[in-house]
């Protein structure tokens, strides 16, 4: 997102906000604004464009819940900044501390926990099923192909069966959660189909190299 493009969906977040009520998202917008100001991405954009894509996705599904949109707004604050679970309790509600607390990545915390600990929040899990929608469009610009498998494979053994039990247990949300994971799964069989030019190329530039190295002999030999 361009900052012209950033301050047009901001625009948007605040008057759906107001004309629904959401004292917490506006107020989280503020803090999201705040905390990630002068943070880049990997592709240089400004970091508040990702929260705001992603509360804009569950927006466009029609989430009128605040402390999930607030929360989807504060979803990187603690891993990306220098706020906490203690802070955002206390700026907020301990609802969306923990929700965004559990979306956090911890060290030595293996993949297995974290996700099992997201299992238990179904807010959480909505939120990083439009959080995966809204970082699979840079995969192919800016990950490598063994960034991008690992990519595709944690969400295939780890997010997916989330988002399955979540759908089954709040009805409420299936239709937005089969959408999350169709669309994922649409963008991965792409992928998958990249990643596979990738490695023909990959071989055919290691023919090549042998054949030059061959060519290369023969020509010193004589």
């Amino acid at each position: 997102m361009e900052k012209r493009q950033i301050s047009r969906a901001i625009k948007f977040i605040q008057n759906y906000a107001h004309r629904h009520r959401l004292n917490l998202t506006i107020k989280a917008l503020h803090y999201a604004e705040m905390l990630h100001c002068n943070q880049k991405r990997k592709d240089s954009s400004d970091y508040l464009s990702h929260p705001v894509k992603v509360c804009l996705m569950l927006i466009s599904c029609g989430i009128q819940d605040d402390a999930m949109l607030a929360a989807a707004l504060l979803h990187d604050v603690i891993e990306e900044t220098k706020a906490t679970h203690k802070d955002l309790k206390e700026w907020f509600t301990k609802e969306i501390a923990d929700i965004v607390f559990v979306l956090s990545k911890k060290k030595r915390i293996s993949a297995k926990n974290y996700f099992g600990a997201m299992s238990k929040n179904f807010k959480a899990v909505i939120i990083k099923a439009a959080d995966r929608m809204g970082n699979v469009g840079d995969m192919v610009d800016y990950y490598t192909p063994e960034k991008i498998r690992a990519y595709i494979w944690e969400t295939e053994h780890y997010i997916y069966p989330l988002i399955e039990k979540s759908w089954h247990q709040h009805p409420k949300f299936t239709t937005i959660l089969a959408f999350f994971h169709d669309y994922l799964n649409v963008v991965f069989r792409a992928d998958k189909k990249v990643l596979e030019l990738f490695k023909k190329i990959a071989k055919l530039e290691d023919q090549n190299r042998k054949i030059k190295r061959r060519l290369d002999l023969c020509r010193e030999k004589k």
